[in-house]
């Protein structure tokens, strides 16, 4: 289960249908979805990969599913035209026609803009290293398998979110907070050219969407048969988890210091450019237009900051509801989106609480909580904690 911290940007809202799209926030999947027309005729294709991280920031930046990203690319395209008349006039009718101040301060914006896309790529991607590495599986019209060294997932194909490609990849994201994505390339499925067909059909009833802070159909619990297998002893549990189960665990720290840290850089990077401008020209109406460009890429972040914060606290609803079990092998995960079984190695030092154990992955920064309200019994959450201390030592 992902709940990854990544720098938030601006929702942007895309035009076409999707059951998933804000501001509706969570819609459940229409009698009529035309994602089902689709998957009736998919046919099972196999996958045999290598993911690197050149994978993920291709999936990223080159498939368009992070529609902020996407929005800060074409705003950097369409800041270009500008520079370069400028700069023409400039070297045409001589440094006088134009300021060097202003083509100064349009070639900054531009680089601002891809400085952002920089950092929202390389977070995003951060918090999706625990993909990478050899993965296998297949897609038919129920599900997507990837097997990978830690972790086995089974993925419900009609849960999907969005599904996006380009000329290499297909990315598909089946977590409302775009948090979790899987990316293959069209070269390793068994038959590329139905992989393409495939992408190009789910595209269209899947298109981008603005992520949500958190995908409340997890909130929900699962009525699915196990696909997996208990070693025994397994000790099941079952329930919800809440933010207050958080407390004073390192998933709260680490968000706190993504809250205040993105904060105070989007207020320093405000602060700094109103002051640059106003130095170069005073106040003016150019100061005053480039003050609001800055601020258009700036202030939706502190909203979505603060909507994330909002909805990760709300009292009145749980982050996610789990059931499955905790054996010697490692968890099985069983949710609305799909099942996953992950063993011990996945994860670094666990941190013990009164009410949870928080078991944060070694390679991104993800974490998995085990409530002590979701186990039948005190006995059982005991063992649980002594195996989970014996198979991950601190």
């Amino acid at each position: 289960m992902r709940d990854g911290l990544g720098e938030v940007a601006a929702d942007v809202q895309a035009g076409a249908v999707n059951p998933y799209q804000p501001p509706n926030e969570v819609i459940p999947a229409l009698a009529t979805d035309p994602l089902d027309s689709v998957l009736e005729s998919v046919q099972r294709m196999d996958f045999n990969s290598v993911i690197q991280r050149r994978d993920l920031i291709d999936a990223v930046a080159g498939t368009g599913f992070r529609i902020d990203v996407g929005t800060l690319r074409q705003l950097a395209r369409l800041g270009a035209p500008p520079l370069l008349i400028l700069v023409g006039i400039s070297i045409t009718f001589g440094p006088g026609i134009v300021s060097l101040s202003l083509q100064f301060a349009v070639a900054g914006f531009i680089a601002f803009l891809l400085y952002l896309r920089h950092r929202l790529i390389r977070n995003y991607t951060n918090v999706s290293g625990d993909i990478i590495g050899s993965a296998r599986g297949y897609i038919d019209s129920t599900s997507m398998r990837i097997e990978q060294e830690h972790q086995t997932r089974l993925l419900r194909m009609d849960q999907l979110v969005c599904v996006t490609y380009n000329q290499r990849r297909i990315s598909l994201c089946f977590d409302a907070t775009f948090n979790r994505f899987e990316t293959i390339r069209f070269d390793d499925f068994a038959t590329p050219s139905l992989a393409r067909d495939l992408a190009e059909q789910l595209s269209r009833v899947r298109p981008p969407v603005a992520p949500l802070p958190v995908d409340r159909r997890r909130s929900q619990p699962s009525q699915a048969e196990p696909l997996f297998s208990a070693v025994e002893p397994a000790f099941q549990y079952a329930g919800p988890v809440a933010a207050s189960d958080l407390k004073s665990s390192d998933f709260t720290s680490q968000w706190r210091r993504l809250v205040v840290g993105a904060t105070v850089k989007m207020t320093l990077v405000l602060g700094v450019s109103v002051g640059v401008l106003l130095s170069l020209f005073g106040m003016n109406v150019v100061t005053v237009l480039f003050c609001v460009l800055i601020a258009a890429c700036i202030v939706p972040g502190f909203l979505a900051i603060g909507r994330a914060h909002r909805e990760i606290h709300r009292d009145d609803q749980p982050l996610w509801y789990a059931r499955g079990w905790v054996d010697r092998d490692g968890i099985v995960a069983i949710t609305t989106i799909g099942q996953t079984k992950s063993n011990w190695l996945l994860f670094g030092k666990p941190e013990f609480s009164e009410r949870s154990i928080v078991l944060k992955y070694a390679s991104a920064p993800l974490w998995y909580i085990l409530n002590r309200g979701q186990f039948h019994s005190e006995q059982d959450w005991n063992e649980v904690c002594r195996l989970v201390a014996n198979r991950i030592p601190g």
